[in-house]
């Protein structure tokens, strides 16, 4: 949460020192100023107007900093779909009890508790997909190994591991990437099982069935539903960027044996006898 909170506080920063935000403080200061200085004024109610104002000024701020606060728009508009889900599932729930239905505040108190967590999970994919947008843009490793044709025997071998860094840096980009996937599919689900929720509670209320088979039924989709918000939980206690393993994974088609040292240089061979009197004359 601390660096979702310093993201928050980074976008409201620089929305309260904006130009529009900056402007409208100091022309009400500037009005404030006149007003008070003028021997005509009120004083007494200058400021707390100019204070009320510059607090608005600062609110509105805030309100513009909210969406901003994504730094991908997807991720933006698929907690407004979770949002909006969440408030249509409420009021389907207040009406089924206006209807004198089966009490649903468990479930709803369910949902309650799940939102926060989806919030922070969407926050925290935008941001990850943020950090590894900035560090891997411009990196697009590639198997090269086999598309060099070298008759050193060592330069193939380097050849060789340069590839195997590049499937450990595939394998790494993987599970860092799903870790954002499965944060996003999880709040499809979710949002997709408030659809289906409020769905069924619309067709249970139009279809006149008696009490006894409305606890039943209700009983039935409130169990249903638990089970698909404690998948949800569970999911998203999971998705957690786990640090790197120590563990270095090759290649299914090599060896698990230790690659054979690389040969050691031979001796130079002899300075040619030309060329050895050419370096001694070149001396004398």
């Amino acid at each position: 949460m601390d660096d979702i909170r310093r993201r928050d506080l980074k976008v409201l920063f620089v929305e309260i020192l904006g130009f529009r935000c900056v402007a409208s403080i100091l022309f009400v200061g500037f009005l404030a100023w006149l007003i008070s200085s003028n021997p005509f004024g009120s004083p007494e109610w200058t400021f707390p107007v100019a204070g009320g104002l510059i607090g608005y000024a600062l609110f509105t701020a805030f309100q513009r900093s909210i969406p901003k606060r994504f730094h991908h728009e997807r991720f933006r508009y698929l907690w407004k779909e979770c949002n909006q889900r969440h408030e249509k599932l409420r009021a389907a729930l207040q009406k089924s009890r206006k209807n004198k239905f089966a009490e649903l505040s468990e479930l709803e108190r369910t949902v309650d508790r799940t939102m926060p967590d989806i919030y922070r999970a969407i926050r925290r994919a935008d941001l990850v997909l943020r950090e590894i947008q900035q560090s891997e843009a411009l990196v697009s490793p590639r198997s090269i190994a086999h598309e060099r044709t070298v008759d050193d025997s060592q330069a193939q071998e380097l050849y060789k591991v340069a590839d195997r860094n590049i499937a450990e840096y595939t394998q790494h980009f993987k599970q860092a990437i799903g870790g954002v996937e499965r944060a996003e599919a999880q709040a499809v689900v979710f949002s997709t099982t408030l659809d289906t929720l409020r769905i069924r509670l619309l067709n249970y209320s139009l279809s006149g069935r008696s009490p006894e088979a409305e606890t039943k039924e209700f009983l039935n989709i409130v169990a249903e539903a638990k089970m698909q918000f404690a998948s949800i939980d569970k999911a998203l206690d999971e998705i957690e960027l786990m640090p790197f393993t120590e563990t270095i994974h090759t290649l299914r088609s090599e060896s698990d044996s230790p690659r054979p040292q690389l040969e050691k240089p031979q001796n130079p061979p002899p300075i040619p006898d030309q060329a050895r009197q050419k370096i001694d004359n070149s001396e004398q």
